[in-house]
């Protein structure tokens, strides 16, 4: 068995022995919240995965309507594919990454929720690049997929927060 696979079982089984524990890391202070002044509104993106757990009812898709659905009722603009960009080209973008381990009944999941924006260098202003300005994470495991929703709605919980603390309605 290789290095890694032994720390993914080792790290797997130590999550499996819990009921469910989440802990959530946060790039939520300040200055980052700054970096979300003015946005006239977010894409959202979810990463396309091969989950093996689609087949339990849970998928890309599913995250990324509950996150649209979620920003636009916290009156934060959410535009079509076919509407013209936003300045800055913000996107928040959900990497969820969801392990069903063995025959135990238990999801092991990471997520991770970031801005990532247009921004340009100070000692040289032309160059422009995307970058992240914001974000959070969560990691956690569970017996039930529901929880893995449940726990993205919550960071997008900390986003809205975040946004409208800087862009008040």
């Amino acid at each position: 068995m290789s290095k890694a696979r032994t720390c993914v079982v080792l790290m797997t089984l130590a999550l499996a022995s819990l009921q469910f524990q989440s802990s959530v890391f946060a790039f939520d202070n300040q200055l980052s919240r700054e970096t979300l002044r003015g946005l006239q509104g977010v894409r959202v993106m979810v990463a396309p995965q091969k989950w093996a757990i689609e087949q339990k009812g849970l998928t890309a898709d599913q995250l990324q309507q509950d996150t649209e659905l979620k920003l636009r009722l916290a009156g934060i603009n959410v535009p079509s594919a076919e509407s013209p960009e936003i300045p800055g080209k913000p996107l928040l973008y959900v990497n969820a990454k969801i392990l069903k381990y063995g025959s135990l009944d238990r999801y092991i999941f990471n997520i991770k929720l970031e801005l990532n924006q247009g921004v340009s260098l100070i000692r040289m202003p032309s160059v422009k690049a995307s970058a992240t300005t914001w974000s959070v994470a969560a990691t956690g495991t569970s017996h039930k997929l529901s929880i893995v929703r449940e726990q993205l709605q919550e960071l997008v919980d900390i986003f809205i927060n975040a946004y409208l603390s800087v862009n008040p309605k």
